[in-house]
């Protein structure tokens, strides 16, 4: 079960974010680098849940979708190796979505 983090971000378990991903209408997650969670791939985050960067770059696949962005100032610049339609654009993260909608979704990629 997540918890809230602002409109934009929930906490699904100490040390792990999700935010909702608008290309592929699905939450990603990104585990901190502060944490001792066993996953291959750490994040920084610059502790503002009000406008969000995380760093390094996401890259997630889902299926045959390639997502591929960076998260800064609470915006998502999908880059041009994405294979969906926002590739090459950026745009706001988006608020998530009521728990109905995507809970069935986590955990998630």
């Amino acid at each position: 079960m997540s918890t809230g983090l602002g409109p934009h971000l929930r906490l699904l378990q100490l040390g792990v974010f999700v935010h909702w991903c608008p290309a592929c209408d699905r939450p990603h997650e990104s585990h901190l680098r502060s944490t001792t969670h066993p996953q291959r791939r750490k994040w920084d985050w610059n502790d503002n849940m009000a406008r969000p960067t995380f760093w390094p770059d996401f890259h997630v696949s889902v299926g045959t979708v390639v997502c591929h962005y960076f998260i800064t100032d609470r915006h998502i610049e999908f880059l041009a190796d994405s294979t969906h339609v926002l590739a090459g654009r950026t745009v706001p993260l988006p608020i998530f979505p009521p728990p109905t909608s995507y809970q069935e979704q986590l955990p998630c990629a």
